[in-house]
């Protein structure tokens, strides 16, 4: 389980991963901000098709839910069948966001990211994309001639685009071992990961320039598998909302929720789930807080979840980035059903990576 509690936040050389300390930036009291009450006034019953829609001026745009761009081509590629078939695969889920994660319309210049990821073993299948636009001519190479490898054409200015790939192989022995790489042309950034890496990110790295971010997001799964997933959304004026996404990047529902401090004065925040119907599906509750040194452009958020009848099933967390020059900002994070060992389900532990209580899938 411990796997699960680390959250690795690279946000350049000014947002050190550090751990959320209790004297840092602590907002003042103010009685028309203050939440009370066990879920922060949510309950079970269901909403419409605009639940989760727009908040305070910040719509939301889709970026979570993606759309498919299946792999067709290597659909009857004989190594790939001979993979799928073999018992001993493992499957790990990767996505990769770049550009301007938070949204910022200051930013004129258009980036080329024009890249790929490959691995030295096994296949990459495309999943989905995010924010591919045809008329900017963001696409996926193809037709595609190795199953080891996926490359792609991507420009953003004032937003992000993104993909999400399954990596299928083999465990890891004393004689082979598998590596994943993406890179793109943007400043010629290349990162490498091992399976040990991918079984467990969660990440944000400052791009040079020091404006665009990418962010990775990986963990081991298998296709179809609904106890792990990624959430993420935008946030202003203390609301949020945004989407519930299975691993395999398939949207399972939407989210809203408040967020501020309570009588206590403890940063906190709290949502309500419903299907893409807008049936109920649970409520969240949690904490989050401000990295230091980050003048409260970068933070983190830890918290619990429910099912349909408010058993507390799971945790979930990750960190959030604010806009320069809107309100609010972004976050992403994940979901992973069930709790560590000593979790008090009605009182999460703040977020906090020295003490280990920051998840990751």
């Amino acid at each position: 389980m411990k796997q699960w509690l680390w959250l690795l936040v690279i946000i350049g050389i000014a947002m050190l991963p550090v751990a959320c300390k209790k004297e840092s930036s602590k907002p003042p009291l103010s009685p028309d901000k203050i939440i009370t009450g066990q879920w922060g006034g949510y309950d079970t019953t269901n909403e419409d098709q605009f639940f989760a829609e727009e908040s305070h001026g910040t719509p939301y745009d889709g970026d979570e839910e993606g759309e498919d761009d299946p792999d067709d081509e290597i659909a009857d590629d004989p190594d790939l069948l001979t993979l799928l078939a073999d018992p001993n695969r493992v499957v790990y889920i990767l996505r990769a966001d770049w550009g301007q994660l938070q949204f910022n319309p200051n930013h004129k210049t258009v980036i080329d990211w024009a890249g790929s990821i490959s691995t030295t073993r096994g296949a990459v299948i495309v999943r989905r994309v995010y924010r591919f636009e045809i008329l900017t001519g963001d696409h996926i190479i193809r037709p595609r001639t190795d199953i080891k490898s996926v490359s792609w054409a991507s420009t953003t200015s004032i937003h992000h685009d993104g993909l999400m790939v399954a990596i299928i192989t083999l465990p890891d022995d004393n004689s082979s071992t598998t590596e994943v790489t993406f890179t793109t042309a943007y400043e010629g950034y290349e990162r490498t990961f091992t399976l040990a890496d991918l079984e467990a990110m969660n990440e944000t790295v400052l791009m040079q320039d020091g404006t665009n971010r990418i962010a990775f997001n990986a963990a081991k799964t298998e296709l179809g598998q609904l106890v792990d997933g990624v959430m993420g959304g935008r946030w202003a004026s203390g609301k949020f909302l945004g989407r519930w996404i299975a691993l395999d990047g398939a949207p399972l529902g939407r989210f809203a929720g408040i967020y501020g401090i309570n009588m206590a004065g403890k940063r906190v925040f709290f949502g309500k789930i419903v299907q893409q119907d807008g049936t109920f599906m649970g409520l969240m509750k949690g904490g989050w807080c401000p990295l230091p040194f980050t003048l409260g452009l970068a933070g983190l958020y830890l918290g619990v979840y429910t099912d349909d009848t408010v058993t507390v099933t799971g945790l979930l967390g990750g960190h959030y980035i604010k806009s320069y020059y809107l309100q609010g900002g972004w976050f992403r994070g994940v979901w992973h059903e069930g709790l560590p060992a000593g979790w008090d389900p009605n009182a999460p532990p703040d977020p906090d990576p020295d003490d280990g209580t920051t998840p990751n899938p």
